[in-house]
């Protein structure tokens, strides 16, 4: 997280300077999870469609052409919908990508671990 910072250099930090590097730990880590999170999916992915359809169908309007255009205003929505979704997506993986190769491989929470597995 902080490449040049040895241990020896942390004993020599102050309790405030300790308090922003943390601040900062904390943050970062903070962020990768909700990229993480967003990156997973969402949840309108499948409900949002099943209630679509669930409507259309329990009032008729798949059968009926006087329902054509309220139909077609509705399934243009839903297209918006997952598009937004799916490129909320797309931005936080390339965010994730963006992180050096060792804050990407590195699992959310285990921020304050060392490579020999010690807490710090």
């Amino acid at each position: 997280m902080f490449p040049g910072l040895t241990k020896e250099d942390v004993a020599k930090l102050s309790e405030e300077q300790l308090e922003v590097i943390a601040r900062v730990a904390l943050d970062q880590a903070r962020t990768k999870r909700e990229l993480e999170k967003k990156a997973g999916g969402y949840t309108g992915s499948y409900l949002i469609p099943i209630a679509f359809l669930a409507i259309a169908s329990g009032t008729g309007a798949l059968r009926s052409a006087e329902y054509l255009p309220f139909v077609l205003i509705g399934l243009f929505c839903l297209i918006q919908f997952h598009a937004v979704g799916i490129n909320k997506r797309i931005d936080a993986m390339l965010k994730l990508m963006a992180l050096p190769p060792e804050e990407r491989t590195q699992p959310s929470g285990s921020f304050a671990e060392t490579p020999h597995g010690e807490t710090l």
